[in-house]
């Protein structure tokens, strides 16, 4: 069976993949690799819905913008489309088509379909259901113009298969930050305290210390 992209494609998908949570604009350069790659107008992980006045957690790569859309109302789909999405709890780890949700014969006649996907230049959709690092669902959504045709066999394998990688790097994207921020809430516990603390590398050689850890006198033979 042919492969769905050249393995050195997908070895870049991987490694923008695998760096998208430490990215200012979290998971941009894999988001448009991958809407360039399958021909995308959108392609965007939703990783927390919008919900009432919550309007979510979305990052996003499109034709017009790529952003980070944060508990905001300032686009379409965060204001109010959200509420019509029909492609919603998707089986878990599974590629789903909007065709297999919602039949050709009534998505365009649909609301959500007039009056938001035509109005994006949206005609097919795929999108699959994951979970985060505390269990909780997300999702990512890939959308196309009429005229790129629908997901091929070929495609959706290829998606299959970056599911279980996307995943991984969420998780581990959010493991390593909330590390981090418990680092940085010991660090300034500790720091206005009489507590020295000194963090050092293999070779006893100071990588940091707090403030009482500066007024001390020590050698390595200390440690």
């Amino acid at each position: 069976m042919q492969a769905p992209v050249e393995l050195d494609v997908f070895s870049k998908l991987l490694d923008e993949l695998y760096e998208g949570p430490f990215e200012p604009n979290p998971f941009n350069r894999f988001l448009r690799t991958l809407r360039e790659l399958l021909n995308l107008n959108v392609a965007c992980i939703i990783m927390r819905q919008p919900e009432g006045d919550d309007g979510g957690l979305l990052f996003v790569s499109s034709n017009r913008v790529d952003m980070t859309a944060v508990d905001t109302h300032d686009n379409p789909y965060t204001d109010h489309y959200y509420s019509m999405d029909p492609m919603v709890d998707l089986p878990y780890r599974c590629v789903v088509t909007l065709d297999e949700v919602v039949p050709d014969a009534l998505l365009e006649d649909s609301e959500f379909y007039r009056i938001y996907l035509s109005k994006s230049n949206v005609r097919y959709m795929a999108g699959i259901d994951l979970k985060d690092a505390n269990g909780e669902r997300y999702n990512v959504r890939l959308c196309r113009r009429r005229t790129a045709g629908n997901f091929t066999e070929g495609e959706r394998q290829l998606l299959n298969l970056l599911a279980s990688h996307i995943e991984r790097s969420v998780a581990y994207g959010m493991r390593l930050m909330q590390m981090e921020s418990e680092r940085q809430m010991q660090t300034s516990a500790v720091s206005g305290r009489s507590i020295a603390s000194v963090t050092l590398d293999e070779n006893c050689r100071v990588l940091r210390m707090n403030g009482a850890g500066e007024n001390l006198t020590w050698s390595a033979a200390d440690f």
